[in-house]
């Protein structure tokens, strides 16, 4: 199938010329307007423009454009990638026995109990402590819960 110049009816800004021209070569059809505004001040950018307009026929109706086929093709590898991992994702996640399960519910709950006891910790400080501000007791926790969870992470 020959590719044909036609102005564009989907993507055009006055009549379809530059975004026509853009998807013939398959350009930016923006990088084309800048060259038609550009022609407009050497005085012979109008005329051209007119005479493309009239020269070059509107894209048929109902015909799929080279922007529409692109963003077909596109939507496929979108749809075929999110397949694929769906399907790499399922193989190597598989669920968890009964006791797995158990050991995961335990570590949540001792993880939350020594969030209580942190937050129990800093509390009674500020009592006891007065001149202690949590201002700067956060980001000090905040910076040792960061290490404490990196150095578990190299540990494994």
């Amino acid at each position: 199938m020959t590719r044909r110049l036609y102005r564009s009816r989907s993507n055009a800004m006055v009549g379809g010329v530059a975004a026509g021209i853009a998807e013939y070569f398959d350009l930016d059809p923006t990088l084309i307007r800048l060259v038609w505004v550009l022609l407009l001040f050497t005085g012979t950018g109008l005329l051209l423009y007119l005479i493309a307009w009239i020269v070059i026929p509107p894209a048929p109706e109902g015909e799929p454009t080279r922007a529409f086929e692109r963003t077909e093709e596109i939507r496929q590898q979108v749809i075929e990638t999110a397949k694929d991992f769906e399907s790499e994702w399922r193989e190597g996640h598989t669920t968890r026995t009964a006791a797995e399960q158990e050991e995961v519910t335990a570590r949540r709950r001792q993880a939350l109990g020594w969030i209580l006891v942190a937050i129990g910790v800093l509390a009674l400080s500020q009592q006891i402590f007065v001149w202690l501000s949590l201002d700067v007791v956060w980001p000090v926790v905040l910076i040792l819960l960061g290490v404490f969870v990196i150095v578990q992470g190299t540990r494994r």
